[in-house]
């Protein structure tokens, strides 16, 4: 099936876009404030409606929704860590365990003061070096790796574990502690062991005191979330009939573009370099 005659065409997902009517505003949204000419050019150029990803009224998180924007159902859906995990560039393969993480701050009591280690990524990349090392010594004889992301961001993929039957550590809020997962399953033994495990690595690491010496908060914690198991999905052009690029900056949607069957091409903020890419587009539908 081919949905287009011959145009292209470029689908603009503009994420978290929606806001709250504020008296600042004269009650208006921020964007209804906002002078849009860009956007309204846009609009007059393009085609308009409403699709409401699962329902109306029932927001839903960006990994699902762009599951669905991109025609795969709920049934498709990997979890959040499998998308993030493809957007970091690790190869994936039927049955693969994947996380998304948080590099985090917590005291000795497992309270979260920083959920995101004050936003300030110096130093995760030689963290993640150092904890998976400590990980290749695992009792559980698999192969696990981290890689670091983006800001505080990260994943962290279990080759061929087959289940993911494990909740977010996350309690979404600072003041409260970690949602550690009890260790009466086979995932939960996993993960407590892999927070553990980093946990002392990066309590003992050189890297933290250097954090601290610069005035900025420990990463002293890897906050596990979104576990998934990959599966293969038909592709965006077996589908469709369409040969697709995804453009994007953060790894979450360049994860979803790839899950769908996607190219995909990673950007800086640059506008420059997107409509560089945007003029390569030729070679797409």
């Amino acid at each position: 099936m081919r949905l287009l005659p011959g145009p292209q065409l470029i689908l603009v997902v503009i994420d978290g876009l929606a806001d709250r009517r504020v008296p600042r505003f004269s009650h208006r949204t921020p964007l209804e404030a906002a002078r849009t000419k860009t956007m309204d050019r846009m609009a007059k150029q393009g085609t308009l409606g409403m699709h409401y990803p699962l329902r109306p009224g029932l927001p839903v998180g960006s990994g699902v929704a762009h599951n669905l924007l991109f025609g795969l159902g709920m049934e498709d859906y990997p979890g959040r860590g499998p998308l993030e995990a493809l957007g970091l560039g690790f190869r994936l393969e039927e049955g693969d365990l994947a996380f998304r993480v948080n590099f985090a701050t917590i005291n000795n009591r497992g309270v979260v003061i920083d959920r995101r280690a004050g936003r300030n990524e110096r130093f995760l990349d030689e963290l993640a070096g150092e904890i998976n090392s400590a990980l290749e010594k695992n009792p559980f004889k698999a192969e696990i790796e981290l890689r670091h992301g983006y800001g505080h961001r990260g994943a962290l993929v279990v080759k061929g574990w087959g289940s993911a039957d494990v909740d977010d550590m996350d309690p979404q809020v600072e003041d409260l502690p970690l949602k550690l997962p009890p260790e009466k399953t086979r995932d939960g033994k996993l993960a407590r062991w892999i927070f553990e495990t980093a946990r002392r690595v990066m309590e003992e690491s050189v890297y933290n005191i250097k954090r601290e010496r610069m005035g900025l908060k420990k990463a002293n914690a890897l906050v596990l979330r979104g576990a998934g198991i990959y599966r293969d999905v038909p592709s965006f052009e077996e589908r469709w009939g369409l040969k697709a690029v995804g453009i994007a900056r953060e790894h979450l949607y360049l994860g979803a573009a790839k899950f769908a069957g996607m190219d995909t091409v990673q950007v800086e903020e640059d506008g420059r370099k997107v409509e560089r890419l945007v003029n390569m587009a030729h070679r797409y539908d």
